[in-house]
């Protein structure tokens, strides 16, 4: 049988692809990014029981923001990433939903390289990683960090001297 389909944004004159992560067979949530009033904002629509609800905006006010990802964390809560530009830099940002309600963002990459696209993986103990893209010295590198139970040391994953970018993540119940 075919699936509900719903309209999830009148907000912005732009939009991005939305990225959604299910919570549990009658909950989930959907992300984009849209233009607003000439700024990239992340925005969010939790989806409960097949009934969309409030659009809630998840970006500070004073950044551009773009490129999301979302995933389930390890220890079941929801996790979305983005990647933030304020005072000329991008950083990689993450939020996580504890089930009621959205905790403050996490600067989640260094701020000496610009830091673009963001993936999640969790593990089945309780365990988040988030890795990104950055640019410095003329090259990309994948650079990651475990999220939860706290925040890890941030460490570069591709081999260095070589242009690496757009990370994927993947987990299993040992770690990434």
């Amino acid at each position: 049988a075919p699936g509900t389909v719903h309209e999830l944004t009148t907000e912005g004159t732009a939009h991005g692809g939305p990225v959604g992560v299910a919570e549990s067979r009658q909950a989930a949530w959907v992300f984009w990014p849209a233009r607003i009033e000439g700024r990239w904002r992340i925005l969010g629509r939790h989806i409960l029981g097949r009934k969309p609800q409030d659009t809630v905006t998840l970006s500070t006010p004073h950044a551009d923001a773009i490129y999301t990802a979302a995933a389930r964390s390890g220890d079941g809560r929801v996790v979305v990433s983005w990647s933030a530009c304020s005072g000329g830099r991008f950083r990689v940002v993450a939020r996580t939903f504890d089930g009621r309600d959205w905790r403050q963002p996490v600067a989640v990459s260094s701020d000496r390289r610009d830091a673009f696209r963001s993936a999640i993986a969790a593990d089945g103990r309780g365990r988040t990683w988030i890795a990104w893209d950055a640019y410095q010295d003329g090259k990309y590198a994948v650079w990651g960090r475990q999220l939860k139970p706290e925040l890890g040391p941030t460490e570069q994953i591709s081999p260095r001297g070589r242009n690496c970018f757009v990370p994927a993540a993947a987990c299993s119940e040992a770690g990434p």
